[in-house]
Parts: C-alpha cells; structure tokens; sequence
C-alpha cells in the first residue's frame, strides 16, 4: 500500500501543553529550556506503527517553526511542512537528521511574507492595543512569530484557564483584520495568519511538485485535531481526527 500519512504533530501524533490522554506516555519533545512539553501515548504509538507498516510515507504538516521541529525526538525520512506552510523542509540527507528548507517553495514564500510586512505590524498592533483597552496585558502575551529568518504572523497567548479574554480578544479583533487574513485558535493560543500560508496551500504545491508520484497516486490519509487542519486534510482520500480534539468538541455543540 503507497501512500502518504499526512500528520499535523501536536495534539494529533502527539499531545503537547501539558494535555495528555490514553496510557504509557513517552516523552517526544523538550521546549527550549530542555524540559519535557510533548508526550506520545501507546495508543498513539499504536496507530503510527499501523500506519507506517502499512508503507504509508509520513509527512508532517505543522505549525511547529525548525527550531522546536528539531527538538522532537521523532525522526522523519521523507518532506516535512513546517510553520503553517511557510517552510518545506528537503528529505534529510545520509546521515542527517533534518533536511534543508526547498529553495524553490522558500524563494515562492519568502517575498510574500517581505510583502505584507507592513500589514503584520498592523496586525500585532491591533491585538497588542486591543488586549490593553479590555484589561487583558497580564494573562495575555501578543508576540510575533516566525521562522528561517521570515516574519510570518501573529500570535497571543492567554496563560489564564478559562480562557475567556482570548475569547474576546478574538472577537474585537477579527472584524479589523486586513482582506484574506485568517485566525487559528487552539486552546490557550490564538493567531491571525496573512493568506499565503496555509497547510493546504504548502500541501498541494509538494504534492504537485514533490511528492514520489507512486506514493502521490496511491492513498493520502490526513491526520489533525484542529479546524486549521481541515483544509490540508480535505485534499487527502481519509480524515484522521483524535476523539479529544477541537474538530470533535465542535461538532458536539
């Protein structure tokens, strides 16, 4: 059976942020200060080794940037798709444990994000100025990511349980958005992204241009937990979604 297992990480392959399910968990993943974040479960050991006897190749999908994709102690053989789309890394060479980033997908990306540059500080003004009007500076940290020395998005993060002002930080702010930008949110982590990136969008070009086209014509199975997810995920013949997942607590409402 050829194909390809198209894997978003955190909170499908593994679950990261102190969450966790199932028995048998195995540290995966360390934050930047060496400490354990992602632990990986014997269920979910289960159906990776499933999937992958099966000769289905995986490919991660994530919004994890290079840096934190490093410190996942899993180790990948073929493309990975990191940062919501903005890089693609290469297969990694002999004796390598990571590829380098695609040139071609890079030199697509990279003028895109110099591009909306101007509309990135836009938007981190907005939030920043938007969480200070509703009182919300000390549970919520506005910052700016990116990866591969590209400014991509931005993001808060809401260290407060309930969760109730990145609620309502999300609903200030998405009626100001400029044209095309969209919101991810999953859990304490709310971001708005430009219209280049996206999962899907990083997807169809490596399965256009770099997928092994056996694999590409036998069966693609996308694996996600949250709405961001779905796109990538529709282009494939099989969703994967974890019963604890965003995409199942939404269609229970």
């Amino acid at each position: 059976m050829n194909g390809y297992l198209i894997a978003d990480l955190d909170g499908s392959v593994f679950d990261s942020g102190g969450k966790s399910w199932g028995d048998e968990s195995q540290a995966v993943a360390m934050n930047s200060h060496g400490k354990v974040s992602s632990v990986m479960n014997r269920q979910q050991r289960l159906l990776l080794s499933m999937l992958t006897a099966g000769d289905l190749t995986v490919v991660p999908n994530t919004a994890r940037d290079f840096e934190s994709f490093k410190r996942v102690q899993l180790r990948f053989t073929d493309y990975a798709i990191l940062s919501f789309g903005a890089v693609i890394l290469q297969p990694p060479a002999l004796g390598q444990d990571f590829g380098q980033p695609d040139p071609e997908w890079d030199a697509f990306i990279r003028p895109q994000s110099q591009e909306l540059s101007r509309e990135l500080d836009y938007v981190l003004s907005l939030m920043q100025s938007t969480a200070e009007r509703l009182g919300l500076c000390e549970s919520v940290r506005v910052e700016e990511l990116g990866d591969m020395g590209m400014r991509l998005y931005a993001n808060a993060k809401d260290k407060s349980p309930e969760q109730q002002g990145m609620n309502r930080l999300q609903e200030a702010c998405v009626v100001h958005l400029p044209a095309g930008w969209w919101v991810h949110r999953n859990g304490h982590n709310l971001a708005f992204l430009p219209p280049y990136l996206g999962k899907d969008k990083a997807l169809s070009w490596f399965l256009r241009h770099r997928a092994d086209p056996v694999r590409a014509a036998g069966l693609l199975i996308g694996l996600g937990d949250s709405a961001s997810d779905l796109p990538f995920m529709g282009d494939c013949h099989y969703a994967l979604v974890p019963k604890r997942s965003s995409v199942v607590a939404a269609l229970k409402r």
